[in-house]
């Protein structure tokens, strides 16, 4: 058996009431918790990169217009459409063909957004981890004229960065955005980090585990966004590649933290370790590094 088979068989069956955690998602799949960024109060005109309630905005658009952003003018009735929006304040750029770019924050693996404009457009939204690995796409088209629609996304490792442009390009008009809501999901507070020498002696150390759960420790040499493809945890998506991928063993989550030792040689020294949890739904840890 290839170790690829070993991780989607052996690792993870068994794992109860999984379900896929990189998937499009809606309004309603946030827990109402999450952070929404309403831009009221809003600013001028600001050019980018310009940070505003911890995201980092910046923009490659083209076609007619230019830089620049500003969300000091109500664009509310662009958004009426939509049950609950804030109708106020929106944020918007300036150009024909949209390239929005936003930086989030650590820890955020559910994002979501309004968007809208005055022809029917349709939005492609791309999402990336720190390594810049595409973790997630999704694309979504305007009900109707000057009515918005919501795009969102969830994964299993923390988004760093999203970028909305407009699927069929220049349209002659800007692009505008509100509500965007930003939340960590499951693993978002689930770490694991590595102590100790290598090649020698290291533990794996774990917090934020759900309590009294089954949890597979998995090693790859390289991050990535290998998505497991078989077993209970189908679909879920880890932060690792596929370099010398492998479960090293499965052990119990505890209280929620712990830690556990092992003796590694020179060839782990420099890779990646990641739990995943036996839970509804299964769950990711961060990425530790071997020292």
């Amino acid at each position: 058996m290839n170790r690829f088979s070993l991780l989607a068989a052996g690792a993870l069956m068994g794992f109860g009431g999984s379900m896929a955690l990189a998937q499009p998602i809606n309004i309603g799949d946030f827990s109402g918790s999450e952070q929404v960024i309403t831009f009221t109060p809003g600013f001028g005109g600001q050019s980018a990169p310009f940070t505003y309630e911890g995201v980092t905005f910046s923009e490659n658009g083209g076609g007619t217009g230019g830089p620049g952003f500003n969300a000091s003018i109500n664009w509310g009735s662009y958004f009426a459409n939509i049950p609950g929006s804030s109708q106020s304040n929106g944020f918007n750029d300036q150009w024909g063909d949209s390239l929005i770019i936003m930086q989030l924050p650590s820890g955020i693996r559910r994002f979501g957004c309004l968007l809208s404009t005055t022809p029917i457009t349709t939005w492609t939204m791309n999402l990336y981890d720190s390594g810049n690995n595409l973790i997630g796409s999704d694309t979504r088209t305007m009900p109707g004229t000057s009515q918005a629609v919501f795009i969102g996304y969830q994964t299993s490792v923390d988004i760093a960065r999203v970028e909305i442009d407009e699927t069929n390009g220049e349209n002659g008009n800007i692009s505008l955005m509100d509500d965007v809501r930003l939340e960590g999901v499951g693993g978002g507070g689930y770490t694991c980090n590595i102590t100790g020498a290598c090649p020698g002696n290291i533990n794996v150390n774990w917090a934020g585990a759900q309590p009294n759960k089954t949890q597979g420790i998995v090693f790859a040499s390289n991050t990535g966004s290998f998505t497991i493809s078989s077993g209970s945890c189908a679909g879920t998506q880890l932060g690792l590649g596929t370099r010398n991928l492998q479960l090293v063993r499965t052990i119990g989550t505890g209280s929620g933290s712990g830690s556990i030792g092992r003796a590694v040689g020179s060839g782990a020294c420099g890779g990646f370790v990641q739990l995943v949890t036996v839970g509804s739904p299964c769950e990711t840890s961060s990425v530790g590094q071997i020292p």
